[in-house]
């Protein structure tokens, strides 16, 4: 339990953003840690080159073990990702917050290799130990820049490594590199900066572009495209809840709203659809959902409650907009709503066709006189 928890506590200081990013944002920038095939297998091909040179040269034997734990460490990291791959068809959050030590194990393994590399009576394994240095610090900055502490960990045992290693190596040729090498630790650390500072701004812009596309820009609901996500995902939920539950639709369209937008200008008419959209919010429950989908016309997602529900829920809504408002003349104006309701209690119904009851349900409604509520009666 003890081990469990100091992991734990260890992976969150590693991935340590801010206090002040959500989990959306998290999540983006962990996918931002899994590279690709071609990248994993270089990195493998240059390690196993390193130690294999470093073998041939001395003889050491007890090389075969780093070998051995570097080519292990990379198969263990390969099965998990082609695992969750399969599983979810991406790398989720989850699954590379759980990868995290293997990563970190791979680099502490690179950070041995340069040392080892380093004490091999060779000026040219001390040459290679600086390349595959600056090659690997590079690599961290390009994949770990999402997370500063974790990058950080990985340069400051790569430099250091390297540092040491040619201070107390053979090779008199490349030992004055030592002396560089907390520069070139200065210079990828201020590129980490860097480099975290823009990855961030583009992550947080590309989450404040993807909530813009599914929002309406006057009324501030969710638009078309958050109708059709959240729909599916409240469809499918029907299968994992326990006992009956129910998935309602409500389309709305506002009577008379054409006479305010010819009578008092479109500036009016843009206040009255705020005004109603402000009368939905209040209206709904915990986890319902209004949207706007184009002009006049809204949806309501009802996920528990079925038929009652929304039929309490569409009267009260026919009252709060029947009520005169006034938008600064001298009478105040009126608009009525219709709505028409469809219900669904199968997990696999084609959300398509429940918009479509639901609006067919609405058209049945106008049809009846408007300002009233009509439900989708289903065929047999």
């Amino acid at each position: 339990m003890a081990a469990k928890f100091l992991l734990e506590k260890s992976i969150n200081t590693l991935l340590h953003q801010g206090d002040d990013l959500d989990h959306e944002i998290r999540s983006i920038s962990l996918s931002t840690l899994n590279d690709d095939d071609f990248v994993s297998i270089s990195a493998l091909f240059w390690t196993q080159i390193g130690w294999s040179w470093a073998l041939f040269v001395t003889s050491w034997f007890w090389l075969t073990c780093f070998m051995l734990a570097d080519f292990g460490l990379f198969l263990l990291r390969w099965g998990m990702r082609k695992r969750w791959m399969v599983m979810h068809r991406r790398l989720d959050a989850a699954a590379i917050a759980l990868a995290l030590p293997v990563n970190v194990g791979l680099a502490a393994l690179i950070s041995i290799e340069i040392f080892v590399l380093t004490q091999v009576p060779s000026d040219r394994m001390a040459i290679l130990a600086i390349i595959l240095t600056v090659g690997f610090c590079g690599y961290v900055v390009a994949m770990f820049a999402a997370f500063a502490v974790l990058a950080t960990l990985n340069i400051v045992m790569l430099t250091g490594a390297a540092m040491l290693g040619l201070f107390v190596g053979y090779s008199d040729l490349a030992r004055p590199f030592a002396i560089l090498i907390p520069g070139g630790t200065i210079a990828f650390l201020y590129l980490l900066r860097r480099t975290h500072s823009v990855l961030l701004e583009s992550i947080c812009s590309q989450r404040t572009s993807r909530l813009l596309s599914l929002q309406d820009p006057l009324t501030k609901l969710p638009n078309r495209a958050f109708l059709q996500d959240a729909l599916a995902r409240q469809l499918s939920a029907i299968g994992t809840l326990k006992g009956p539950a129910e998935v309602a639709v409500l389309c709305l369209d506002l009577d008379g709203f054409k006479g305010i937008n010819d009578r008092f200008g479109h500036a009016a008419g843009d206040w009255v659809l705020v005004h109603v959209a402000d009368i939905l919010r209040l209206s709904l429950n915990a986890g319902e959902a209004a949207c706007r989908i184009g002009g006049d016309e809204y949806v309501l997602l009802v996920p528990e409650g079925g038929e009652t529900r929304a039929r309490l829920l569409g009267q009260g809504i026919i009252e709060a907009i029947s009520k005169p408002f006034d938008i600064g003349h001298t009478i105040p104006a009126r608009i009525g709503v219709s709505i028409g309701a469809a219900v669904s209690q199968e997990q696999d119904y084609p959300l398509g066709s429940l918009l479509a009851e639901a609006d067919d349900a609405l058209y049945a409604a106008k049809r009846g006189g408007r300002g009233r509520l009509h439900f989708h009666c289903r065929a047999a």
